[in-house]
C-alpha cells in the first residue's frame, strides 16, 4: 500500500523458535495420550432379533401410513396438524436453534479478524515561547487470531453440536410420527362414538315400537302394566346411554381440535355413520429393518454420538492450547503519511492448564456418565421398537378371536330371541315379557360390544401402523407451513 515495505522474519529467526518449539509439543503430545480416549462407537450396540414371533401380512407400508386408510378428511385433518400442531412447531423450533448453534461454533473453525482505526486531535500551546500549534495522530490496526486444533477438541464440538441437529431433525420426524398416530386414533374414536349413537338411536327406535305394541297389548287386556313400565325403563335406559355417548364425543372432538391447533368451535368434521373397513395387515419384515427406519431410534443413536464426541472434547480440554496472532498497525501524526511504515507483530501462544481444583478431570467424568445414560436410553429405545410391534400383533391375534367369538353370539342370540319373540306373541304361558325383554336387552348389549370390539382392533392396525411406518421427507410445503408464525 503506497510503497509500504513490510518486515520480513529471517528464516534463522524461524529456526530458533522451531528448535524451541518442536521439542516442547512432542513432549506434549506424549502427554494428551496418557489422557485416554473417548469410547470408541463400534462398541455400541443393542441386541436385536432376527425376526418377529409373529408374522404380518403382504401389504408394502406406504411410510405415509395413514394414506392405507383412503380417507380425504383424515388426509387433510392431518396435513392441518402437522402444520399448525404446537408441540411439533416446538420441536420444529428446537431444530432451528440446534442449526443456529452448529452454524455459530462452526465459526470458530477460522481465524478472526478485526480492524480498528483511531484519529484524534488537540492544541497545544507553550507560554515560553508565546505561541502554539495544533496536535494529531492517526492509527490503523489489523489483529487476527487462531487457535491450533492440536488435540480435536475444537473438531469434536463441532461433531457434537451436528450431531445433536441431525437429532433433533430425527425428533422433528418422531414428533410428527407420533402425532399421525395421535390424529388418526382420536379421529377413528370419534367415528365409532358417532356409529355407536346410531346404533343406539336404531335400538331407541325398535324398542319404542316394542312400547308402543305393549300399551295396546294391554290396552286389549294382554299385557300388564308391569311390562309397560319394564319396556319404558329399557327406553331410558338406552337414551341415557345416547347422552354418556354424547359427552365422549365432544371431549375426543376436543382432543382432536387441541392436536389441530385449533377451539373445538372451529373445528368443522364430518363423520361417517360407520367404521372404516380394517386396513389389510401389512408386512412386518425385520427387526432389524424397523430400526433403520425409525426416527426415535436414529434420535436415540445421534444422542450417544453426541455425547460421545462431547467426551472426546472434555479429554482434549485438559491439554495445552496453542494459539497464533498477527498484529498489523500504523501510526503518524499525519493522515497521508501513516501507510508509510507499518508495524508487524507475530505472536505464538501456549497455555497450558497445570491446576484447576480437579474440574477438568470432572467434566470428563461427568460426560462418559452421560455417554453411558445414553447408550442405555439408545438400547432401551431399540428394545421397545421391536416390543411395540410385537404387541400389537399378539394383540390383534386375540381380538381377532375375541371378535369371531362375539359373532358367533350375536348369532346365536338373534335366533334365540327371534324364537322368544315368537312364542311370546303366541302367548305361551311359560314365557314371561320380562324374561323376553331380558333376552333382548342382552342381544342389544351383544351389538354395542361388537361394534366396540370393531373399534378396539381398528386401534390396534393403527398402533401398528404407527409402529411399523419409519420417517417420512417432510416436503418443502410442510416445512414452510411449520415456519410460519400463525
Amino acid at each position: 500500500m503506497c510503497g509500504a515495505t513490510l518486515p520480513v522474519l529471517r528464516t534463522s529467526k524461524i529456526m530458533n523458535i522451531s528448535r524451541l518449539y518442536i521439542p516442547l509439543l512432542t513432549l506434549l503430545f506424549l502427554v494428551s495420550c496418557a489422557r485416554g480416549t473417548a469410547p470408541a462407537m463400534d462398541k455400541v450396540k443393542a441386541r436385536v432379533p432376527q425376526k418377529f414371533s409373529l408374522s404380518g401380512g403382504a401389504i408394502k407400508l406406504n411410510q405415509r401410513w395413514w394414506l392405507h386408510f383412503n380417507d380425504s378428511q383424515l388426509n387433510a385433518l392431518i396435513a392441518t396438524a402437522l402444520a399448525r400442531n404446537p408441540s411439533v412447531r416446538a420441536t420444529y423450533a428446537r431444530l432451528l436453534v440446534a442449526v443456529a448453534q452448529a452454524k455459530k461454533l462452526g465459526a470458530t473453525r477460522f481465524p478472526t479478524l478485526a480492524l480498528s482505526g483511531s484519529a484524534n486531535g488537540g492544541y497545544g500551546y507553550n507560554f515560553g515561547a508565546g505561541k502554539g500549534a495544533s496536535i494529531q495522530g492517526f492509527s490503523l490496526s489489523l489483529a487476527a487470531s487462531y487457535e491450533v486444533d492440536l488435540w480435536g477438541r475444537r473438531r469434536s464440538e463441532l461433531q457434537a453440536i451436528e450431531y445433536d441437529t441431525l437429532a433433533s431433525h430425527a425428533a422433528l420426524l418422531t414428533s410428527a410420527l407420533t402425532l399421525s398416530g395421535e390424529v388418526v386414533s382420536s379421529y377413528y374414536t370419534m367415528v365409532e362414538l358417532s356409529a355407536r349413537i346410531g346404533l343406539l338411536n336404531n335400538q331407541v327406535t325398535l324398542n319404542e315400537r316394542y312400547l308402543k305394541s305393549q300399551k295396546i297389548r294391554f290396552a286389549n287386556g294382554q299385557g300388564s302394566l308391569a311390562d309397560i313400565l319394564q319396556q319404558t325403563r329399557a327406553v331410558e335406559s338406552i337414551r341415557a346411554t345416547i347422552i354418556k355417548s354424547n359427552q365422549e364425543l365432544a371431549v375426543e372432538r376436543s382432543k382432536l381440535a387441541l392436536l389441530l391447533g385449533k377451539y373445538p368451535s372451529d373445528l368443522k368434521i364430518t363423520l361417517p355413520g360407520k367404521l372404516a373397513p380394517l386396513v389389510p395387515l401389512p408386512a412386518v419384515g425385520l427387526p432389524l429393518d424397523l430400526i433403520k427406519r425409525r426416527p426415535d431410534v436414529a434420535s436415540a443413536f445421534l444422542a450417544v454420538k453426541a455425547a460421545n464426541a462431547r467426551v472426546a472434547a472434555a479429554i482434549a480440554d485438559q491439554l495445552p492450547k496453542l494459539s497464533l496472532s498477527l498484529g498489523v498497525s500504523t501510526t503518524d501524526q499525519a493522515f497521508r503519511d501513516m501507510f508509510k511504515s507499518w508495524l508487524v507483530n507475530l505472536a505464538l501462544n501456549l497455555t497450558a492448564p497445570l491446576w484447576k481444583g480437579g474440574e477438568l478431570k470432572a467434566e470428563v467424568e461427568r460426560t462418559r456418565a452421560v455417554f453411558l445414560e445414553k447408550v442405555a436410553l439408545y438400547q432401551e429405545t431399540v428394545l421397545k421398537a421391536v416390543s411395540d410391534v410385537e404387541t400389537w400383533l399378539l394383540r390383534e391375534k386375540v381380538q381377532r378371536n375375541y371378535l369371531k367369538s362375539l359373532e358367533k353370539q350375536i348369532s346365536l342370540s338373534r335366533k334365540y330371541l327371534k324364537d322368544m319373540e315368537f312364542r311370546y306373541l303366541q302367548g305361551t304361558s311359560e314365557l314371561s315379557f320380562s324374561i323376553y325383554l331380558i333376552a333382548k336387552v342382552a342381544y342389544h348389549d351383544l351389538e354395542l360390544s361388537y361394534l366396540s370390539a370393531q373399534g378396539a382392533m381398528l386401534q390396534l392396525r393403527i398402533g401398528l401402523l404407527r409402529s411399523l411406518a419409519g420417517s417420512w421427507k417432510m416436503t418443502p410445503k410442510e416445512m414452510g407451513e411449520l415456519s410460519k408464525g400463525d
